[in-house]
């Protein structure tokens, strides 16, 4: 971004690439606080400055020093501390991200073996993962392929429960004796993604199956996901956008865009008719023909977590997104800080 334009509350004033962004207050906006429907005012400061911290323990250094005022993603670490802190808030949304397994499913790749998928699915433990890598918080245990704030949702459904004497069935009945497959999982460094990779590596191990783990740089992890030659499974997200599956399904396990390269005939007639018109019916028959396939093992939904200095009034989340827009806080006699 060399000559930002817009015609928005603030305007960009300063861009230092990978370290922050100046925002400051555009006395010609044209919107008034009538049009936004009395919600937000014009503008709240003269001034936004959104700085860009990588290291989870620099972004809770800051807030805690003043250094900034609010944090958009708290880091896990943080969490416990921060909700029965005396000078910080914390607040959570429940995201529509998912966090997952994806398999090889593409024909001669030895995950297309939809016993040898259910195994891995039957010998994982979803709730060990949440417990151990994200401390109990910011993310809920995967039961379904459906995230747990999704229409297609079913509460009392699970469809793989950590079951290992099920999955050393089903790995038999595929074809494989224990210890006799060594599968490539590769994993970018983002999300945890590394540390769920190394405990999926345990539980496979208990059932025997030797889990090679390669990591790679977030910025090609999209490009490696289509070279299906190079891995058998591969740590990625996804998300149930409109609070339905149907989104997710249609761009990311369709025909024409297939992550993984799973594909079913039946399925793809149900999810074309289904996009048209939203029908659930049609829906939980798309869900049901996914889950019984198995091309991703969910692992757990994402809970999203912000943080920030007492005295700032959170912006409630409006029309269905989980943003959050700085110009639209606002400061109560907390605030103390302001006028430091």
């Amino acid at each position: 971004m060399s000559t930002p334009r817009g015609s928005g509350p603030y305007i960009v004033t300063q861009y230092d690439a990978g370290t922050q962004i100046v925002l400051e207050k555009n006395e010609n906006y044209w919107k008034t606080a009538e049009d936004h429907d009395g919600l937000i005012p014009k503008q709240n400061v003269d001034q936004i400055i959104c700085r860009f911290i990588a290291e989870d323990a620099q972004k809770t250094i800051a807030l805690e020093s003043g250094d900034v005022d609010y944090l958009f993603e708290c880091p896990s670490i943080a969490i416990s501390d921060y909700q029965n802190s005396d000078e910080i808030n914390l607040y959570s949304i429940n995201a529509t991200n998912c966090e997952g397994l994806y398999f090889n499913c593409t024909e001669g790749s030895v995950c297309s073996n939809q016993l040898l998928r259910q195994a891995i699915c039957y010998a994982v433990d979803t709730n060990a993962i949440v417990s151990s890598v994200l401390g109990g918080v910011g993310g809920i245990p995967a039961t379904q392929i459906a995230s747990h704030i999704a229409q297609e949702y079913q509460p009392d459904k699970e469809y793989y429960p950590y079951d290992p004497e099920k999955a050393k069935e089903l790995l038999a009945q595929a074809g494989y004796a224990e210890g006799e497959l060594n599968l490539r999982l590769v994993t970018d460094n983002t999300n945890n993604r590394r540390e769920i990779a190394e405990i999926i590596q345990q539980f496979l191990s208990q059932v025997g199956i030797d889990v090679t783990i390669e990591t790679i740089e977030a910025s090609t992890s999209n490009a490696r996901i289509t070279e299906t030659d190079t891995w058998d499974m591969i740590m990625s997200g996804y998300a149930c956008v409109t609070n339905s599956v149907l989104f997710y399904f249609y761009n990311q396990l369709s025909e024409n865009n297939s992550r993984g390269g799973w594909k079913n005939d039946e399925y793809q007639a149900l999810l074309d008719q289904a996009v048209i018109d939203g029908d659930l019916d049609l829906a939980m028959q798309c869900v049901e023909i996914v889950e019984e396939a198995a091309p991703i093992l969910p692992t757990y939904y994402v809970v999203k977590y912000q943080a920030g200095r007492k005295g700032i009034d959170y912006w409630v989340n409006k029309y269905g997104y989980t943003s959050v827009f700085p110009n639209e806080f606002t400061y109560n006699e907390d605030a103390t800080w302001l006028y430091d």
